[in-house]
């Protein structure tokens, strides 16, 4: 036997757009890194694919991590020009589940999710 749920209402109650607009919160200009893709297939077993594309020369490396925050995997390229780069993500030295990887190039980063069954 649960107590009776009372319910109570605010008369005249009225919201306009402005109640919801965020202010404070800034995007960073991204200099180095033009776009880094989701991962494919993705989920996956085996082996999956980055893409990453820089405007700039930049030191370039991926970062695996798992959901406690472990670093798991890293992949260095080293300083390279710009152009388009590919991370080839080997799964099977992994359990599966969920992780991120971070694209990082100089100060910036990239970070996105990925699973592997």
């Amino acid at each position: 036997p649960a107590l009776p749920v009372q319910f109570k209402y605010i008369q005249d109650f009225m919201f306009t757009d402005a109640d919801f607009i965020f202010t404070g919160v800034e995007e960073k200009e991204m200099k180095n890194i033009t776009s880094v893709s989701q991962n494919y297939p993705n989920p996956f077993s085996q082996n999956t694919t980055v893409n990453v594309n820089l405007d700039q020369k930049a030191n370039l490396s991926l970062v695996v991590t798992n959901l406690l925050g472990q670093q798991v995997m890293r992949i260095d390229r080293g300083v390279v020009p710009a152009g388009a780069y590919d991370f080839h993500i080997d799964g099977s030295q992994l359990t599966n589940g969920v992780y991120f990887y971070t694209v990082n190039a100089g100060d910036e980063s990239v970070t996105r999710k990925m699973v592997i069954e």
